[in-house]
């Protein structure tokens, strides 16, 4: 666990090494999130990304992707058809 501190306008400065682990750069944008009563920082990229894990859960199914396979092979079918 890391600590920061509020500077006078209000801002935080995040260290490097979570920085990394959180794989964020300049211009990442974050969210807090409250869960069980703690507010957690997020990367907003991160946090969409599982919103549409949770949204298109069994899609894939549906037309007949079990795999990374079946995606891989759907890819190559679309670039033929497109060349």
């Amino acid at each position: 666990m890391q600590s920061v501190i509020i500077n006078k306008d209000k801002q935080i400065t995040l260290p490097a090494e979570l920085m990394e682990d959180m794989g964020l750069e300049v211009g990442s944008e974050l969210i807090f999130s409250k869960k069980n009563g703690e507010y957690v920082l997020v990367s907003l990229v991160i946090s969409v990304l599982k919103e549409m894990k949770e949204i298109m859960k069994g899609e894939a199914e549906k037309v007949g992707w079990y795999d990374d396979d079946d995606v891989a092979d759907y890819i190559m079918e679309l670039r033929k058809t497109q060349s």
